[in-house]
Formats: structure tokens, sequence, C-alpha cells
């Protein structure tokens, strides 16, 4: 416990110099102190189960669970729920809590990275610090309680906004660990996310759920790097996108749809087929899931769509 308390303190006391780090690099302004606190895979576990018996239940997740498989992004026997647990618990090596606006970490000695990402050669832990605390300044300033990142039956838009806010955390995270240098290696390391391998057992899950954790930081870091080329190398432009945050997958893989020519989504209607109907899921693909059924030359020119599943 006395060991937990002083790693709690040592990295509090890093988490200074990288908050003036993130004001002066991306121009945010911490508003208010952010707790860091250190936890055990354990107590993560725990955490993750009790947010996901709020937010994402064994009900919801077995209709879910019908219509990804029904779509065959996961097997029809596949469990989810529980899948999705060990995705949260074992891919993740820190995350800002909104709700009590803390970045909580997982001890260093008990983070299982992929093997690639050792060959950074550098502190992954102060790379998810920094990372973590951009969020948390993004919270401060652009108040993530206002955006429908809870939005249920738009896996799109979510997934999109996710980017956004991710793939700007990613990029400041690294910038900060390679400064003269991160502009020739950042792509390296974004392309190894886009591979989907992750640590542990996540790294055996399906392709569909593997592809969608490791979206946000790995391609959406190309859409930040794409903004921040628009405003002309300024990373505190970044903080234009949070007025106007792009609206579906498709953005996010082609940036020139959100910074030259806005490809807005087209909005799906599906009709009311009765009472003898029992609606179990109804949500939006997006042009990166549509790309992970049928390819990327199938997905190019995506502009909508809906699905419902009944029985």
């Amino acid at each position: 416990m006395i060991a937990l308390l002083l790693l709690a303190q040592d990295f509090a006391e890093r988490a200074r110099e990288f908050r003036e780090h993130i004001t002066k690099v991306r121009g945010l302004e911490f508003r208010r102190d952010v707790p860091v606190s250190v936890y055990g895979r354990d107590e993560l576990r725990a955490f993750v189960l009790a947010e996901f018996e709020r937010q994402f239940p064994r009900t919801r997740a077995e209709k879910v669970q019908k219509a990804y498989a029904h779509f065959g992004l996961i097997p029809a026997d596949f469990n989810l729920y529980d899948s999705m647990v060990v995705l949260f618990t074992e891919s993740v090596a820190g995350f800002y809590h909104p709700a009590s606006r803390e970045v909580r970490l997982i001890r260093p000695e008990e983070t299982v990275l992929p093997s690639e990402d050792k060959d950074f050669a550098v502190d992954l832990m102060e790379v998810t610090l920094v990372h973590e605390l951009v969020h948390a300044a993004q919270d401060q300033n652009f108040d993530f309680k206002t955006l429908p990142l809870a939005e249920e039956s738009d896996d799109d838009l979510v997934a999109a906004l996710k980017a956004a806010i991710e793939g700007d955390a990613f990029a400041i995270g690294w910038n900060y660990v390679y400064g003269a240098t991160f502009d020739r290696i950042v792509r390296l390391i974004s392309d190894r996310y886009k591979t989907g391998r992750l640590a542990g057992s996540a790294g055996s899950l399906p392709e569909f759920l593997r592809m969608s954790a490791v979206f946000p930081e790995g391609y959406g870091s190309d859409f930040i790097l794409a903004a921040r080329k628009v405003g002309k190398g300024n990373w505190k432009s970044l903080s234009k996108i949070f007025e106007d945050l792009p609206s579906s997958t498709e953005q996010i893989l082609h940036p020139e749809k959100y910074f030259e020519r806005r490809d807005a989504p087209v909005v799906v209607s599906l009709p009311d087929l009765g009472e003898a109907w029992r609606p179990m899921a109804t949500n939006v693909h997006g042009e990166f899931t549509i790309r992970l059924m049928v390819g990327e030359r199938a997905a190019a020119g995506w502009d909508g769509d809906r699905y419902r599943l009944i029985e």
C-alpha cells in the first residue's frame, strides 16, 4: 500500500509538468486540478464491471450481440458482454474518468503491452499520462457531457467523435516524448495501431472488436494530423474541431470530406412494420464497419446507412 501511494504521488508530480506542456503546445488551459490515481488490474476489472452494469448491461449486450452476429461481425455463439470486459481491462494502461474527473493509471508491472510497442524505446506510462491529461483538459474546455458519446443508436457518430477526441490526445502524448522527431515517427506508430494487434487474451478477439477498439487512436490520429496541416502546423488550431466535430467515420477516414468539401451522412429512415414485430436493435454501421464487412473498395462512396434487427 505504501509503495502504491508513493507511485501515485510520483505520477501526480510528473502530471504538473505534463499539464504545463499541454497548455503551452496544445493551448488547453487547466481550469481545475486533475487527481491522478494508480490501480491494480483487479480494481480496474471491478470498475469496468460496475460501469458496464450501468451503461452496457447484459440485456442490451445480448441484443447487440444478435445484431453483430447477424452481419457476420462476430460468431453466432460469441459472448459479447464478457469479451468487452476483457477488452476494456486488458488493453488499457490508463484512462480519464469524466464522472470523477480523475486520471486512473494501471500499475506499470500489471500493464501488458503488445511486443511491438516495446520497440518505441519510450516510457509508455509517460505517454499514457500525457494522453489522459489531454482528455481532462478537453473535458474542462469543451465539456464531454454536451457530446452524444453515449448515443446508443448511432455507432458511426460515436466512433467519429471518439476518433477526434482520442486522435488529439494520441498525437499530443507521442509528441511530448518524441519532440522534434515526432513528425518522422508518428505514422509508424499510428500504422501499428491500425493492425488491431492487442496484448493478452484481447488479442484473440474477433477482428471487428479489435479494429473498433483501435480505430479512434489509429485512424483518429491521421485525422488530427490532417487538421494540424490545415492549421499550418499549429497544434492550437485543433480546438476548432471541437466547435464543429466530425459526424461520421467516413470523414475520419477521408479528412478531405470534412475539411475541403463537407460530406455529411444521409439520415436513413426505416418503416414501422407494426406490432407483429418486436424491435431488438437499431444502429448505423458507418463506412469503417462496412469496410470491415465487405472490404475497402466496396465500402468506398458510403453515404449513409441504418439497420434494424427485429423478431
